[in-house]
């Protein structure tokens, strides 16, 4: 399996802005701002943004527990029951922090 390559550590949405995504030191990630024409308001714009900011902030986690998941066959010391209850609960994590809910 490949290493990811990418910022590494934990992402978050910027604080003050709906559309940032910045790495634990606030070094910006991705920035989700942009003009849809297709939205019919402001509201949706930035709605829609945020969204997309809760999913790339995530996008390390939802790596992480689906790597988990393909290892769970193969790890050395946890039964099989256990490394996939503990990457349910990532994965849930992942989820919920994509789409923007608490973990």
């Amino acid at each position: 399996m490949s290493a990811f390559k990418g910022t590494p550590g934990v992402w978050s949405r910027h604080p003050r802005s709906h559309a940032a995504v910045i790495n634990e030191q606030g070094v910006l990630v991705a920035n989700c701002g942009g003009h849809a024409s297709n939205l019919r308001d402001q509201g949706e714009l930035i709605a829609e943004q945020e969204a997309n900011a809760h999913l790339i902030a995530a996008a390390p986690e939802l790596l992480e527990a689906c790597q988990a998941l393909l290892e769970a066959t193969t790890e050395d010391g946890m039964t099989e029951a256990m490394l996939l209850g503990c990457a349910i609960e990532m994965a849930g994590n992942a989820v919920a922090k994509a789409t923007g809910g608490d973990s």
